[in-house]
C-alpha cells in the first residue's frame, strides 16, 4: 500500500559524505601555513578531521510520532528504542543510517559555514525495506 499525499508533510535530510579536515586557523580566519615544499605546493597545519553532510534536501514523506511498545520487535530491531517512524515507497529517497531528518526545525551552519546537525530534530537509527515500502526508524536529538 502506498502513503497517502494527504499524510505526508514536508521535511528535510542530510547525507553523509564523509570525512573532512580540520585547519588551524590564526586570527584573521586564515589557514596556518605549516610548510611549502619545493614546488610551491603549500600546507596547511591539520587539527582533525570531522564528518561531512551534504545540503540539506527536501521532501515529503508520511511521519508517525510513536516508536512502538518496548516489548516489539520488528524486522528483530526493538522498536521501542525509537521515537519517531517515517514511511516512505520502496527506495523513494537515498536516506541512510547515517542521515539526519529536519522536520519543524529548520538547518543552520556554523561560523566557518558547515552544517551543524545537532540542529536536526532525528537521527535515522535504522532503515527497513520491505516489498513495497521502505521504514525509517528514527531516534530524537535532544536540544
Amino acid at each position: 500500500m502506498r502513503t497517502l499525499a494527504k499524510n505526508k508533510v514536508p521535511m528535510k535530510y542530510t547525507l553523509y559524505e564523509g570525512q573532512e579536515k580540520i585547519y588551524e586557523t590564526d586570527e584573521n580566519g586564515e589557514k596556518v601555513v605549516s610548510w611549502i615544499d619545493e614546488e610551491g605546493n603549500i600546507y596547511y597545519v591539520e587539527i582533525g578531521e570531522q564528518p561531512k553532510y551534504s545540503e540539506p534536501v527536501d521532501f515529503f514523506a508520511s511521519i508517525s510520532m510513536s516508536g512502538g511498545e518496548s516489548e516489539a520487535v520488528e524486522f528483530g530491531v526493538d522498536i521501542g528504542n525509537y521515537d519517531a517512524v517515517i514511511i516512505t515507497a520502496l527506495n523513494e529517497f537515498p536516506i541512510s543510517e547515517t542521515s539526519f531528518i529536519w522536520v519543524k526545525s529548520e538547518p543552520e551552519y556554523t561560523e566557518e559555514g558547515r552544517l551543524n546537525t545537532s540542529t536536526a530534530d532525528f537521527r535515522v537509527k535504522a532503515v527497513k525495506p520491505s516489498l513495497n515500502q521502505t521504514k525509517y526508524l528514527l531516534s530524537a536529538i535532544t536540544k
